[in-house]
């Protein structure tokens, strides 16, 4: 009996030093994910300056999603959404394509309200977003519907996120547990210092408002993380444990495609991990063959009075350095390329890796 039992452990020990262990399972991945983007329908400040969402801030993270692959629909508070038309100045100053074929699609939108998807939002959505503008100071943080969207997708361990005004939806929040979802959480939105910068400080303060996103979030129990300057790109990530839920949240508009990519990476772990190295290596390439016309424009412009004049000495020592620095250039470059050659292999034996374990899953569940 003991000989048999130490024959199995024997066998178990073999079996885990040739890689028969079983292996954990890989991080969940979504490819193709949908997100509900939740937009304000305040369209006037109390003393009836116009206002409503941040152009930018809805259309650049929509850019990206859809870029990505996903399904990105809109739902707002009230019977509409419209942009603020400061932000469309801003676009329009900018001549910000995006921005602006974005704002012509959305004058064709049919809206639907936020209390008309509460109960159907959750099986039909992988993201929530709350898009910013100074409109949501009003009506985000006081709308139950709003609210109860946040908590059913943060309990759900869905990913949530918001940008400048947008995280106003989450800091009345309760979650069934009775704790304030932005308890301490690591969070950001529009700072106090991006307000004062606008002069809006004033305006979204009591009386005629309900109080900053910062001074909000802070007596929510969450931990602020301002931006180091006004309008510098600021995006905050927070993890819920053992889960794929995250908050990620963002400062201001030129955070709005930054956090859009923020989104992608927490649901694809693939593109998370060899997207940026891809990136720098492109950056890379390109500089070092821009190197290299520089290189030949600089020989060709120096060898050529060098030939009328007849200045056999000099022209050898321009081509010997010509060619020296062509071939270390050349070098570089093919490092580069097998650099890429790599990654896109190690890329593609992480996705076998998850299309096998795909395919066992389905395998298992005809079983």
């Amino acid at each position: 009996s003991r000989l048999m039992g130490d024959e199995e452990n024997q066998l178990s020990r073999s079996s885990r030093l040739m890689g028969d262990e079983e292996k954990p399972p890989l991080p969940k991945r979504i490819e193709a994910a949908r997100v509900l983007t939740v937009l304000t329908s305040t369209e006037k400040y109390p003393d009836d300056t116009p206002c409503g969402y941040w152009l930018t801030e809805a259309a650049h993270p929509y850019a990206k999603w859809i870029a990505a692959g996903y399904t990105v629909d809109f739902v707002c508070v009230g019977e509409t959404a419209v942009p603020d038309p400061k932000s469309v100045e801003a676009a329009l100053e900018a001549n910000d394509k995006e921005a602006l074929d974005f704002r012509d699609m959305m004058a064709e939108y049919t809206f639907k309200k936020v209390a008309d998807c509460v109960e159907t939002a959750l099986e039909s959505y992988d993201v929530l977003f709350f898009c910013g503008g100074f409109g949501a100071v009003w009506d985000f943080p006081q709308d139950e519907n709003v609210k109860a969207l946040a908590k059913a997708f943060w309990e759900a361990d869905k990913i949530v996120c918001a940008i400048c005004h947008g995280p106003m939806a989450l800091v009345n929040v309760e979650l069934g547990d009775g704790t304030k979802l932005l308890e301490g959480k690591e969070c950001t939105a529009f700072a106090n210092i991006e307000e004062d910068t606008m002069g809006t400080k004033e305006a979204v303060s009591e009386p005629s408002g309900p109080g900053t996103c910062e001074d909000l979030i802070v007596a929510a129990g969450a931990v602020f993380k301002a931006p180091a300057e006004p309008f510098v790109v600021n995006v905050v990530e927070f993890s819920k444990p053992e889960t794929a839920c995250k908050l990620i949240t963002a400062s201001n508009p030129p955070s709005a495609a930054p956090m859009a990519e923020a989104v992608i990476f927490a649901l694809d772990p693939i593109k998370r991990d060899f997207d940026p190295p891809r990136e720098a290596q492109l950056v890379e390439r390109a500089e070092l063959v821009k190197q290299l016309e520089e290189a030949k424009a600089a020989f060709t412009s120096g060898i050529a009075p060098l030939k009328v004049s007849n200045k056999i000495d000099e022209m050898d020592a321009l081509q010997i350095k010509h060619i020296a620095t062509r071939d270390w250039l050349l070098g570089q470059l093919a490092t580069v390329d097998s650099q890429m050659e790599r990654l896109a292999i190690n890329r593609q034996i992480k996705v076998d890796e998850y299309e096998a374990e795909k395919a066992a899953a389905a395998a298992a569940e005809e079983e």
